[in-house]
């Protein structure tokens, strides 16, 4: 499934050779997530027991047999879905995907089939499994050239084919799955290779930054801002410092910081004209 994703694409189209309609791209606006009633996989598990339990799917696909409107019995013809995805991050490509799928009945020509191999009644697909769809996602969107409208097969059903499928615990996971706006976008490998290559750029730059810097002596503080300087009035011998201090700097709590600058103590006197100086701002 390119050569950055997490993901194991493994081709099967071959061992399976399901044979049905072409399925055209134009139409496709649609992805179902399945769930196959089977013993739910476990992240350990061999791609040799993932590819017996796909084995034992397709057989009984191919048993399936009924009577269609005119009377003529037809049957599955082995795999119904596209993919098929484990929680060990490996996903199958079961059969082609511009080959028509045989999983919702009346919307086979304009949906993309993802199957989840388990069961999910009573207890939803573990992380590694929702990411493995994901991705598998992610792949299918890309050949198909477009993001498509997801959701659970039993969204999909009319009313004539009702089903529980993917399971009854779908509300904790499907939605989740077809709306995760990080998965919005399919970059290529070129791409992925030009994002890296600025991000490095911008990390060389910062190493050799810093050692240009290493070594030298560290700069020298910045200088005290200068004090500014009052002219007392005769206003002020009134309420003394703290007036200064709330008119000048907004807070008469800091007539303090005024004497100290000034050398002025007790009984801290000021006088017309007298030049004080005041702390900055």
């Amino acid at each position: 499934m390119g050569g950055r994703n997490l993901v194991q694409l493994i081709d099967l189209t071959d061992r399976y050779k399901i044979r049905r309609g072409p399925l055209d791209p134009a139409r496709v606006d649609g992805g179902a997530w399945h769930h196959s009633v089977t013993r739910t996989p476990a992240a350990g598990w061999t791609k040799r027991q993932e590819i017996a339990v796909l084995d034992r799917i397709h057989s009984y696909h191919l048993e399936l047999h009924w009577y269609n409107w005119r009377g003529e019995l037809v049957s599955l013809g082995g795999f119904a879905y596209q993919l098929a995805v484990f929680p060990s991050r490996r996903a199958y490509l079961v059969t082609p995907l511009r080959m028509r799928g045989a999983h919702v009945a009346g919307n086979n020509g304009h949906l993309i089939a993802l199957l989840l191999v388990g069961t999910f009644t009573d207890n939803p697909p573990e992380p590694a499994h929702l990411d493995t769809a994901l991705e598998a996602r992610l792949y299918a969107e890309g050949e198909i050239g477009k993001l498509l409208a997801w959701a659970g097969h039993r969204d999909w059903a009319d009313g004539a084919h009702p089903t529980a499928c993917p399971g009854d615990t779908h509300a904790q996971w499907v939605p989740w799955l077809g709306h995760v706006e990080e998965v919005r976008t399919v970059y290529t490998d070129a791409q992925i290779d030009a994002k890296l290559a600025g991000m490095q750029a911008q990390v060389d730059g910062v190493i050799a930054g810093l050692a240009e810097l290493r070594g030298r002596p560290a700069p020298p503080p910045p200088p005290a801002p200068a004090p500014r300087t009052y002219i007392v009035k005769a206003s002020d011998g009134a309420e003394g410092l703290s007036g200064i201090a709330l008119r000048e700097l907004g807070d008469a709590g800091r007539w303090p910081e005024i004497a100290s600058m000034n050398g002025l103590g007790p009984p801290y006197t000021i006088h017309k004209d007298q030049r004080l100086y005041l702390p900055a701002q």
